[in-house]
């Protein structure tokens, strides 16, 4: 038996024998352990070649003629059973005296150990091994074999997951109270009622104890544990385990094993194959809730990738830079295989585990809290902008620095996680928010002075058509006193004065031409101002008189001409 066996309670062992190097054909290479029935061997197959497993019974037994012969009867009804769940025995004899057992070499290890390693074995794992533990025992039972000794250490788990019952034909030895040096064989932790007290036991013991290690499997440790043999024993023959909670087993299931362990063997499960079914109907319907919460997964997928294609816009349109983390979806589903290839529908596809989808979800719904905060805060950010450059841009300055900017929205301390980015990033589009107010009303205040010598600049651009030199000087100068940098209005002045020097010469030589008397010096003075290029502001009468000069001249040229 395994190492979960009760110690001797009376007697003295004897002296152990030097391991064998040999048995029949099969060659030992090495001890693999040790339980109260006998010992295990990693041998070898010399006539095929294959490794096996040799089991020899401990010389206390061999020395019994009556569980020698029982030995041999159980080995022969377990070399019988051929079944995927159940070990395979290859052989069985005696050499020297000692009776052994040959059966296939199997590599993993037992429930026990693996119980032990791990705490949060997921529930379809659980589920799969109730079910196969179930089917190997409904095969053995159809076969008039009872195991009678249904433990986490006589089940195995291989390294592919595949489970084998272990031990079939030598637990029925175990049935006895006492063998002759002293040994309880048997584990009284997973005994049936009936076993205890020594009552008839047929296939519904292995039910009671089957019950017992699913309840281990489910919840984690045994439903009856007591610090005494004595205790232990009553528990098991008087009371009923602690109920599961709804955390630690569905309603079905906690329900399939509370009728397994029921005392009475007639209101237990009467045949295997019926606790098979149950457990078959509580899986496919844990199955239909992971498919449905795959489903939502998938849908939850979508509105992340939405977001993200909302969080990518908003960066761009107020020209916040962003980092790729903000902008990948949740890291756990790039693990995930086909996701490259189909996206979030692979949630669909591929069958995933409670667990893995519940992981999934969770970082999903965080990623998702913290997206949309961060992308309200933006859209606020983004219509906060646009006001107040509609402000801006009809002129209304005030308005536009007084519009309030937007606020981190709220981020719960569930997600602390995301909450400093989020903030962060908000943080950010405020600034950008008022960063990009402040330079449409400086650019506004700077365009202010171009604007208003705009008209200046097309009346010059007009006079300049039309000849007009005095106009066309009296607008780029008042354009220029405006916005003096205004380079088209510079131009325009040098234009001007252009063309009033042109003028100037030509006026020149028209006073040189026989005119009328100047009698009055302030005549005189007149035509020197209209000489100069009338840039000088002249009293009204003289300015009249100068349009009549202007006529007069231009007769004369008309007559020489």
């Amino acid at each position: 038996m395994s190492g979960e066996d009760r110690a001797p309670l009376a007697g003295s062992p004897k002296q152990a024998a030097p391991q064998p190097s040999r048995v029949g054909r099969y060659e030992l290479l090495e001890r693999l352990g040790k339980g109260g029935m006998g010992v295990v061997y990693r041998g070898r197959d010399t006539v095929l070649g294959r490794q096996v497993a040799v089991k020899m019974l401990i010389s206390d037994l061999e020395e019994m003629a009556e569980t020698r012969e029982r030995f041999f009867r159980e080995a022969r009804s377990a070399g019988q059973l051929s079944h995927r769940n159940i070990v395979t025995i290859y052989d069985f004899g005696e050499e020297n005296g000692r009776a052994f057992i040959v059966m296939e070499l199997l590599h993993g290890e037992s429930l026990n150990s693996l119980l032990a390693r791990e705490r949060n074995l997921p529930v379809e794992q659980r589920l799969d091994i109730m079910m196969r533990v179930c089917e190997g025992l409904a095969f053995a039972h159809s076969r008039a074999i009872v195991h009678r000794d249904v433990k986490p250490g006589n089940i195995f788990i291989t390294t592919e997951g595949q489970v084998k019952i272990l031990d079939f034909g030598v637990a029925r030895i175990a049935s006895s109270n006492l063998t002759r040096s002293g040994l309880i064989v048997g584990t009284p932790d997973y005994m049936s009622p009936e076993q205890v007290q020594g009552k008839t036991v047929d296939q519904r013991s292995d039910i009671f104890s089957a019950g017992v290690v699913f309840y281990q499997v489910v919840l984690g440790r045994k439903p009856f544990v007591a610090k005494t043999l004595p205790m232990l024993l009553h528990k098991v023959v008087t009371e009923d385990p602690p109920p599961p909670t709804e955390a630690e087993a569905s309603p079905e299931l906690a329900r399939i094993i509370r009728r397994a362990l029921e005392k009475d063997p007639a209101r237990r499960y009467q045949r295997m194959e019926e606790l098979l079914v149950d457990l078959a109907r509580c899986a496919q319907k844990f199955e239909q809730e992971t498919r449905a919460l795959a489903s939502k997964t998938c849908d939850r997928c979508r509105e992340v990738e939405a977001l993200l294609a909302d969080h990518r816009a908003l960066a761009e349109q107020l020209g916040i830079p962003v980092v790729s983390e903000e902008v990948a979806i949740a890291p756990a589903l790039h693990e995930l295989p086909l996701f490259q290839e189909v996206g979030s529908e692979v949630l669909r596809l591929v069958p995933f585990r409670r667990a893995r989808l519940l992981e999934l979800r969770a970082q999903l719904d965080e990623q998702y809290d913290r997206l949309g905060a961060v992308v309200a805060s933006w859209r606020d950010a983004l219509t906060g902008l646009q006001a107040a450059q509609e402000q801006a841009a009809a002129g209304r300055v005030r308005d536009a620095l007084a519009a309030p900017a937007p606020e981190p929205a709220a981020i719960t301390p569930a997600h602390d996680q995301g909450s400093s980015r989020a903030v962060d990033t908000v943080t950010r589009a405020r600034r950008t928010w008022r960063e990009r107010i402040e330079r449409r009303v400086r650019e506004r205040r700077e365009d202010a002075p171009a604007r208003a010598a705009r008209p200046l600049l097309r009346l010059a651009r007009a006079a300049l058509a039309q000849g007009d030199d005095e106009r066309a000087a009296w607008a780029a100068e008042n354009a220029m006193a405006i916005h003096p940098a205004n380079t088209e209005a510079q131009e325009l002045r040098a234009r001007a004065r252009a063309l009033s020097d042109q003028q100037n010469t030509d006026t020149a030589e028209t006073v040189a031409l026989p005119g009328p008397p100047v009698d009055d010096p302030s005549e005189a003075d007149t035509v020197a101002l209209w000489a100069d290029g009338g840039r000088s502001r002249l009293p009204a009468v003289v300015a009249k008189w100068m349009s009549g000069l202007r006529r007069w001249v231009g007769a004369v040229i008309s007559r020489n001409s």
